[in-house]
């Protein structure tokens, strides 16, 4: 689980309040900020996603949706996903067209309350890990596999067989986010000490 990001997480996490952050990167601290998939590649489904929120408006004073449409990213794709975040009725936020440092990447993880990764294929990558380690609550599709890995490395998430289940997960979790607040039990400072029955063991 190496990573340079990682480190900077764990300091951010030591020296500042989520709170904090959110602020300083602007996103709502009244909201629940919502991560759709980690990068700008299309296989993260934000158009298919943005539309799900979209059809849910009694979601939208409650859910912040942030998109990073920096690695991977192809500037058609990436103005469809504005247009229909501009269009969804949510607030959101757009992170594009430009390298990101360590920092500004520890700074979005730790700024995320949910993380919402619905992507048609992936693996266990090393953005999962970051999003974990900040304390970002994982929604994942369970064609994705991830359950070995989250059960290895000591890693709580939600599965979601759907994306009408995953609606239906950030409903729930949107009633009680610190309870349902998922941390690495063996590698961040503060593993969770309420586990909603929906969370993976």
């Amino acid at each position: 689980l190496g990573s340079a990001s990682l480190d900077v997480i764990y300091d951010l996490v030591k020296k500042y309040s989520r709170n904090e952050i959110k602020a300083a990167l602007g996103f709502p601290n009244d909201k629940i900020t919502v991560l759709i998939g980690y990068s700008g590649k299309s296989i993260h489904q934000h158009k298919e996603i943005i539309r799900g929120f979209s059809d849910r408006p009694q979601l939208k004073d409650k859910i912040h949706l942030l998109a990073i449409m920096t690695r991977g990213a192809v500037p058609e794709y990436v103005n469809e996903v504005e247009y229909a975040l501009k269009n969804s009725g949510y607030s959101y936020s757009m992170v594009k067209g430009h390298f990101l440092s360590d920092e500004q990447i520890a700074k979005l993880r730790y700024g995320t309350d949910i993380t919402l990764q619905l992507s048609t294929y992936d693996g266990f990558s090393r953005s999962i890990v970051e999003c974990l380690c900040a304390g970002s609550i994982i929604i994942y599709g369970t064609w994705l596999n991830y359950d070995n890995r989250l059960k290895q490395e000591n890693f709580k998430a939600f599965p979601a067989s759907s994306f009408e289940d995953a609606f239906y997960l950030i409903g729930e979790i949107s009633e009680n986010v610190i309870a349902a607040r998922t941390r690495s039990v063996l590698r961040c400072a503060s593993p969770m000490t309420s586990t909603p029955s929906r969370i993976t063991a």
